[in-house]
């Protein structure tokens, strides 16, 4: 994948930064390219943050308000250790970086949750045990928790997952989709 594509306009991640406090003199790098550009930012002095540029037109206001409404909601009723969202200058976790002619990017800023990868030969027994507990305590949560009013999120139907204008986008002319590719994906459809 041409890297140049995974990078928004350095104007854009300074707008952003703008938006936050403690946040100008930080270094920044991309750490993840999907629906969303996400950023680890480290501070001169060590405040650490994660930068998250949503995807334009991918999720709506209201659909990313609801997000860290139950990310609020599992920080106060569960011993999860999660990633917090930070408050902008304003008060408010989602910012909208207006970029002209009435396009808008929407920004949310977290606390930095240190980890790393697994590795290759890695034992997994002790992840997967974590990841279970998590999965496990969030789905509960989410059976339980009375969902506020005006509640949003994304119907991840097979349709929307599989179809060329999934939410997704079309995997079919993802990077790295060749014949082979397409052909099992295809098959596996």
């Amino acid at each position: 994948m041409n890297t140049s594509q995974c990078q928004p306009d350095p104007a854009i991640i300074q707008k952003a930064l703008d938006c936050w406090p403690g946040t100008s003199d930080c270094s920044v790098t991309l750490i993840n390219y999907s629906e969303n550009h996400t950023y680890r930012l480290d501070g001169p002095e060590g405040p650490r943050f994660t930068l998250r540029l949503h995807r334009p037109r991918y999720q709506t206001d209201a659909a990313i308000k609801s997000e860290l409404a139950w990310l609020a909601a599992l920080a106060r009723d569960c011993t999860l250790n999660l990633a917090r969202p930070v408050a902008g200058h304003d008060g408010a976790h989602l910012q909208q970086l207006a970029l002209g002619a009435g396009d808008v990017r929407h920004a949310v800023l977290f606390s930095f949750a240190p980890g790393k990868e697994p590795g290759v030969n890695q034992d997994l027994a002790d992840l997967y045990a974590t990841l279970g507990t998590y999965a496990a305590t969030m789905h509960n949560h989410a059976e339980t928790w009375p969902r506020p009013n005006g509640f949003e999120r994304q119907h991840w139907s097979a349709a929307n997952i599989l179809d060329a204008d999934g939410l997704w986008g079309n995997w079919r002319v993802a990077p790295g989709v060749d014949r082979e590719i397409s052909s099992t994906l295809h098959q596996a459809r």
